[in-house]
């Protein structure tokens, strides 16, 4: 890995950012600024497809669950209840893959809880464990990718005859 400088003022940029078995990758630039830019941009982001794009998750969301308990869930205040009562949404929208959840899903979950008897209000506080947990996943990194609760099914009311 190494920046010099060229004899007509540039600089070159050689390394191998995967070792001496990985590519190697030449650039010249005409600033020392620009070359030590992208080494470190190269070198930091060389295990990173980005052209890929990201691989669907297929965890359960029980499986997601038991990690929230283990990074955040037990060492809340309330957290035995709220754990309890996101285990008691996730096998009533069932555990699917993360990947398969949907608003469809949502909205069956629901429309089932309030033939049921169960208040608006409570399905909505189940919407917000919910999506809680996927928040504070994502805040630990645990969780990849776009927020599968979406922010509008979060304030879903009950629809009013007239």
């Amino acid at each position: 890995m190494s920046i010099k400088k060229l004899d007509d003022g540039r600089y070159e940029v050689d390394i191998r950012p995967r070792g001496r078995d990985g590519k190697r990758i030449r650039r010249k630039f005409e600033r020392k600024a620009e070359a030590v830019a992208f080494e470190r941009y190269t070198i930091a982001y060389a295990s990173q497809k980005e052209w890929a794009g990201q691989r669907a998750d297929r965890r359960t969301l029980s499986e997601l669950l038991d990690i929230w308990w283990k990074y955040h869930g037990q060492n809340h205040e309330h957290g035995t209840k709220e754990f309890n009562h996101l285990l008691k949404t996730i096998s009533g929208i069932g555990d699917i893959p993360v990947s398969r959840m949907s608003k469809r899903a949502l909205m069956d979950y629901r429309s089932m809880r309030l033939r049921d008897g169960i208040s608006a209000a409570t399905i909505n506080r189940d919407m917000y464990r919910l999506s809680g947990m996927f928040t504070k996943l994502i805040q630990l990194d645990e969780f990849s990718g776009q927020h599968p609760i979406p922010t509008d099914c979060r304030h879903w009311r009950r629809p009013t005859l007239k």
